[in-house]
């Protein structure tokens, strides 16, 4: 099966490429260390319905992991 393009936020899809430059804003502040969980759990706060498997996905596709 196929990974999912898109991802739901507030009953709207949005690309993975949108989630990729809200991670980024994520990224942005002054503490930047943060692991896919954190991230997972603030875009879950944001309002967006995804999973940690997809949060790790995109993140290592796009090269965001922490030590990788």
């Amino acid at each position: 099966m196929k990974p999912s393009t898109h991802t739901l936020y507030h009953g709207v899809l949005m690309t993975n490429e949108e989630v990729v430059d809200k991670i980024k804003i994520l990224f942005s502040g002054s503490y930047n260390a943060f692991g896919y969980q954190s991230i997972n759990d603030d875009l879950k706060a944001l309002g967006y319905l995804i999973n940690h498997k997809k949060t790790y996905r995109i993140m290592d596709v796009h090269k965001l992991l922490l030590g990788k």
